[in-house]
């Protein structure tokens, strides 16, 4: 195999088992940060529909900030206005223009957001659902299959060549004739 290859070779391996490691760190919450994908345009266009918002659980929100919070079973991410003295949030998605209806407490706020991705949470919403699933198997098979089948062909030629080289009259016959 040529070094090229190898090189190739390596750094895709390296690639996908650093990716398998972050998304793994988030999936356990092994890290203070959490990843939701944005499923209104309620803060666009600061935040589009489909993105990923990356949320810091260790920090804690000022007034402005744009925070994750839990409102009954879902997650909501707005602007945050206000922490009233009673511990009541007063919310509001940017594109809204009425603030928040529902009643969310300090105990509800996942964190302030850190970061944002545009366009992630699309495909992230797709990988999880049985065709996204199945189209992630299926190119991984088919890069597989694609990486050793160009290693293999290599392997071939250079063990022709390594023949030749050992001064193998038929050897350097049949690469002439090839």
């Amino acid at each position: 195999m040529s070094v090229g290859l190898r090189i190739l070779r390596v750094a895709l391996v390296a690639a996908a088992a650093i990716l398998l490691a972050i998304a793994g760190l988030f999936a356990v919450g092994a890290t203070p940060y959490h990843a939701y994908v944005v499923e209104s345009a309620s803060m666009a266009p600061q935040i589009p529909t489909g993105s990923v918002v990356i949320v810091d659980t260790a920090d804690q929100p000022e007034a402005g900030d744009v925070i994750s919070f839990r409102v009954g079973e879902g997650i909501t991410t707005h602007r945050l206005l206000e922490i009233q003295d009673d511990g009541t949030l007063v919310t509001k998605g940017d594109a809204n223009r009425q603030l928040d209806p529902f009643v969310s407490t300090e105990q509800d706020i996942i964190g302030p957001v850190v970061g944002v991705v545009p366009g992630l949470g699309f495909i992230v919403a797709y990988l999880q659902s049985p065709a996204g699933l199945a189209s992630l198997a299926m190119a991984v098979v088919a890069a597989a299959l694609l990486l050793s089948l160009a290693t293999g062909r290599r392997d071939r030629q250079d063990a022709s060549v390594e023949d030749a080289d050992i001064g193998d009259e038929d050897a350097q016959r049949h690469l002439v004739a090839t």
